[in-house]
């Protein structure tokens, strides 16, 4: 193992050790901001998609693609796989 991985690993061992110890309540806080910030999006994942929403808006009001019914859609998905 590296030296930096080591570090790395040792450190989240102590910070492990601190968390153990803290009440109940305290390690809930702790457990719901770990998660929370698990669950942020991604500032360039969202700008991505962000543009690649306004292309296919785009492409969708001048007539480039059309729309499909999703019940459509799911109809053939399960025909297919049948």
């Amino acid at each position: 193992m590296d030296s930096r991985r080591q570090d790395h690993d040792e450190a989240n061992q102590a910070i492990l050790d601190e968390a153990v110890k803290l009440p109940a309540t305290e390690k809930l806080v702790l457990v719901e901001r770990i998660l929370t910030s698990l669950s942020a999006p991604d500032e360039d994942w969202s700008k991505a998609w962000s543009k690649e929403g306004s292309a296919r808006m785009a492409e969708f009001k001048v007539g480039k693609v059309e729309a499909i019914d999703a019940d459509d859609v799911f109809a053939e998905r399960e025909a297919s796989v049948q």
